[in-house]
């Protein structure tokens, strides 16, 4: 069995919906005026095909571990 390690974003608990900061718009258009966007915060879990880096436990037939996953381009 593999069990995912993954730490999501911290967002602190308030009372009421989570939501990003009232952003100004352009002048007169009202597609451009100001308004916020609800955050909704979810698990992590790898897709398929998804690179991964994990840890085995030194045992016969013990449980591994998801550690994260593997950006593409990272050096």
């Amino acid at each position: 069995m593999l069990y995912v390690l993954a730490s999501p974003p911290f967002i602190p608990k308030i009372n009421g919906p989570q939501q990003t900061e009232a952003a100004a718009g352009g002048i007169g258009d009202a597609a451009f005026e100001s308004h916020r966007h609800n955050v909704i915060v979810t698990p992590w879990l790898p897709k398929v095909n998804d690179a991964v880096l994990t840890l085995f436990l030194p045992a016969d037939d013990s449980d591994g571990y998801i550690l994260g996953r593997i950006e593409e381009g990272t050096n």
